[in-house]
């Protein structure tokens, strides 16, 4: 502590005034970690930063008397609302208490005890007042109790083999099955932990201290402190044991109610009431742990875009991350774009779309983007709300319905349900448009129709079909009603787009579209003392469409809840299931339930439920059609387009292409390139399929955009996995296609109800090729989806034959023989494509230099054309253009 310090903090403290005069969520925490840092590194101790924020008055002559005072900056820390609460709203430290501070802040440091202190932010926790508890919390601050005598390294040590056996305990055999679940963690843990926790529980001690809630993480602990390889900084054992009795009494506690409740989802009869009640305290529970750490979600995109014919939409690309699907239930997000040189622009998003690797941003009606120059943006930020509240109103309300915990669910279902089972590309919607709505608003009668749907996006294309339906007819807006948000300007401008202050009463007949998440919770607000909820409204008809990707529970809760003529449930059991974090019900939706499994002979439980079958696919060409039509619905589809219908692509004279190309591509064990590997222990890659599909896509669409100037064309990659997928996209942004070709980069699950006229599925393996049917590659519905978004060409690229255990790929091997069976497909080899678009049989290998990644890495001019550096964690690829 010196004199240049000194000054350092008063100017800091000066420039308080300023920051807390204008905050906001960022400049907060920079404030709380600024603090922190000053706390630590500035002053030796706390006592040093007092003298700056304290002074003192000194009085002399008469008598040698001293009386310290409280600084204006001081006061303002404490009384200016400066600090985010865990409801994300900003309040002064006087009105919080350690449990209601937001968690985005560092709080686990000695330094943040100690600012906690001088704010007078106290821990409220109340171990020895249990009135106010309920047996849960109860439940687990007595396990935590039982454990502070017990030795660490015992704790640790069933923690570890907790962790280690997390897999196998949750009976998932590749644990890439649940990638595409925005980091999903499996719930489903070990019988022998609930038995190790309950005999620990037994263990009674003395009770824990509330001030154990703040204790530091040992990593956290020496933030600060600096080192080399020589000099470590010395350890404070007392606190580490401290530190690791608490965090495994949290941990352990924490696993023991998750096997409680997984013993009960267990030990209850499938699809029973108390079934259903436990598995959705746990997927509420892990939802919770996955995505709430931080109460947003934050995605920085590398490119900007105005969608075509547009004013106000924007196309974001290249993404940080994943996109998660539950963005499209928010509204008003803020969109900062930045620019390397000119300050950055805030922007005001109404709606988002979410697509794959794209987000499609409405921005509010009032916000101008005519003099941005988006191609200047280096980055735009995006950040949104957890909307975990969803499956929170869900859980409410289901547990209202309030039956016995027996009380079986599947064979008391109601018996006026009908199914519309619609493959791929049968248009399942215009057949609910045209087929079962239009003809029930035909009626004389008043009547009330609610249409459920998974996403906006499909709410929207069912509205827009109704309207397109009737054509210059346009008195839909005298009863059609499309509900929430809308992505769709086409939409918000007829008149049919209406907010919660719409009276739904004034439309006696009326078809009301809206999300199935809205369903438990929403409402319309004619007034400020009268709510209409979705679920309180008496409805004639009660629509769900997408059923397939719809979570069981979801639809289980609008059928119990109400009492329509008719439920009509439109879907495709052959198509992508729903994404859940709860093993049990993994994969579960109505149509498991109800035992809908054959397209050829669809029968159903508990009754026997008319079941409307769509055997005409527009989509696909006939050799394309045929494919799936084999591969998932008996052969029985017929095809409305006629070969003659493909669109030529006219590069024949560069490459042959037939409406069926299969590609095989090397895969080794122990060759750099060629090895498939696995990010984080859990999405698999492979960096050759993943650099010749880059470079096929690349030369593919400058062949067609050449040759077909004149024409659009749309071409789809789909990867089954993230990390290959996230891999492909990062490469797909270092060139840009020609105006008329579109590309579109994504996994499986981002091309559910989208279709391509080229799709080009990439079939990378995982690192060990097992024969278990959940494989994610092995799931019929994985691979159905990825064959069936062609329209005219499909191209499969799959591992070559020389591959270890390629036989086990079931699927895939399948598919290949239902494309070898039709009358104009070609099989190539990698390599060959390889020298007909880069010259060289072997220019991805000779071009490329791959080893790991470094702890510390340094980039120069790269001598290859692509450097690829990866580990588990990490995958960097450096292309030399």
């Amino acid at each position: 502590y010196n004199m240049n310090t000194r000054k350092w903090i008063d100017r800091y403290i000066d420039g308080c005034t300023e920051i807390i005069d204008n905050v906001s969520a960022e400049t907060s925490n920079a404030l709380w970690n600024q603090l922190l840092r000053i706390i630590s590194s500035r002053c030796s101790r706390w006592r040093h930063l007092e003298k700056v924020i304290y002074g003192t008055y000194k009085y002399f002559y008469h008598v040698d008397k001293s009386e310290s005072f409280e600084s204006s900056e001081a006061r303002r820390l404490r009384t200016k609302p400066w600090l985010l609460n865990s409801e994300g709203e900003f309040v002064s430290a006087r009105e919080l208490t350690f449990q209601k501070l937001s968690p985005q802040y560092n709080t686990l440091s000695d330094e943040a005890a100690e600012l906690l202190r001088f704010l007078g932010i106290e821990d409220k926790t109340e171990i020895d007042d249990n009135n106010n508890l309920t047996d849960e919390q109860k439940a687990k601050i007595e396990l935590a109790e039982a454990l502070s005598d017990i030795p660490p390294e015992e704790l640790m040590r069933f923690v570890e083999q907790y962790r280690a056996n997390k897999q196998t305990i949750s009976n998932q055999p590749e644990s890439d099955e649940i990638d595409e679940g925005e980091e999903i963690e499996t719930a489903l843990e070990s019988p022998v932990i609930f038995r190790v926790a309950k005999e620990i529980g037994k263990r009674a001690i003395s009770a824990l201290k509330a001030k154990e809630a703040t204790i530091p993480h040992e990593n956290d602990a020496a933030t600060d402190s600096d080192e080399d390889y020589y000099t470590k900084p010395s350890v404070d054992f007392s606190k580490k044991v401290e530190q690791a009795k608490q965090r495994s009494a949290n941990e352990i506690a924490e696993i023991a109610y998750l096997d409680e409740l997984t013993q009960k989802a267990l030990n209850a009869d499938k699809y029973s009431f108390g079934w259903f009640k436990a598995l959705l305290e746990l997927e509420s529970l892990n939802s919770g742990k996955n995505i709430a750490n931080s109460r947003q979600i934050s995605i920085v995109f590398s490119r900007v875009e105005r969608e075509e014919d547009t004013s106000r939409t924007l196309v974001l690309k290249h993404p940080s991350r994943y996109i998660p699907q539950f963005m499209e239930d928010l509204a008003d997000i803020p969109l900062e774009l930045y620019f390397a040189n000119q300050p950055m622009v805030r922007l005001a998003v109404e709606v988002v779309s979410v697509k794959s690797y794209t987000l499609r941003a409405k921005l509010r009606t009032n916000v101008q983007i005519d003099g941005v120059d988006l191609s200047l943006v280096t980055e735009a930020r995006i950040e949104a709300k957890n909307p975990l509240f969803l499956l929170e109103e869900l859980r409410k309300s289901f547990n209202e319905l309030d039956f016995d915990d027996d009380y079986d669910m599947q064979n008391n279902l109601c018996d006026n349900i009908e199914f519309v089972f619609g493959p791929p590309g049968t248009g399942k919607t215009t057949h609910l448009a045209r087929e079962v709505i239009l003809p029930i608003m035909q009626e004389a009668d008043d009547l009330r129709v609610l249409v459920l749907t998974p996403t906006n996006k499909a709410a929207d294309v069912l509205v827009r079909r109704l309207m397109e339906t009737m054509g210059t007819d346009h008195s839909y807006t005298d009863w059609l009603v499309r509900f929430g948000t809308t992505n769709d300007s086409v939409i918000e401008q007829s008149g049919v787009f209406r907010d919660k202050t719409f009276d739904i009463r004034t439309f006696p007949r009326n078809v009301t579209v809206t999300t199935i998440a809205r369903f438990p919770y929403d409402y319309f607000l004619p007034d400020e003392s009268t709510r209409l909820h979705l679920s309180a409204l008496k409805w004639d008809y009660i629509v769900i469409d997408e059923a397939s990707m719809i979570p069981l529970i979801n639809i289980i809760f609008p059928l119990y809840k109400k009492t329509p003529k008719r439920f009509i449930i439109a879907g495709d059991p052959f198509q992508i299931e729903p994404i859940t974090t709860v093993d049990i019900w993994k994969n579960e939706n109505i149509f498991t339930m109800v035992e809908l499994k054959s397209f050829t002979n669809p029968t159903t439980i508990p009754h026997q439920y008319h079941v409307r079958l769509l055997t005409t696919q527009y989509r696909s060409i006939p050799e394309i059609g045929e494919v799936f039509s084999r591969f998932a619905y008996g052969g029985v589809l017929h095809h409305d387009r006629t070969s003659d219908s493909r669109r030529p692509l006219l590069i024949e004279d560069f490459i042959d292409v037939k409406p069926l190309n299969i590609i095989k591509f090397p895969v080794s064990k122990y060759e750099s390139i060629y090895r498939p590997k696995r990010l984080q222990g859990k999405s698999n890659y492979q960096v050759y399929s993943a650099l010749f599909a880059f470079e096929f896509v690349k030369s593919l669409s400058f062949l067609i955009g050449e040759a077909n100037r004149d024409a659009f064309f749309r071409i789809g990659l789909i990867a089954p996995y993230r990390a290959q997928a996230d891999l492909i996209d990062r490469l797909m942004a270092s060139f840009v296609p020609p105006e008329n070709i579109d590309v579109q980069v994504g996994t499986i699950h981002g091309f559910q109800g989208d279709e391509c006229d080229i799709i080009i599925a990439l079939f990378n393996p995982p690192p060990f090729i097992s024969t278990s049917k959940d494989m994610f590659l092995n799931r019929l519905n994985i691979v159905n989806v990825s064959i069936s978004r062609a329209r005219d060409y499909l191209f499969v690229i799959m591992p070559d034959d020389a591959t270890e255990s390629v036989g086990n790929l079931i699927m895939i091997k399948r598919v290949e023989r239902l494309c070898k069976e039709q009358p104009d497909w070609i099989e190539q080899g990698s390599h060959n494509i390889e020298e007909m678009i880069l010259g060289s049989k072997s220019y991805l290998e000779d071009n490329s230099f791959s080893t790991g990644h470094q702890l510390v890495n340094v980039y120069g001019k790269p001598e290859k054309r692509y450097e690829v550096r990866s580990e588990d964690n990490a995958v960097d690829v450096q292309i030399h253009e």
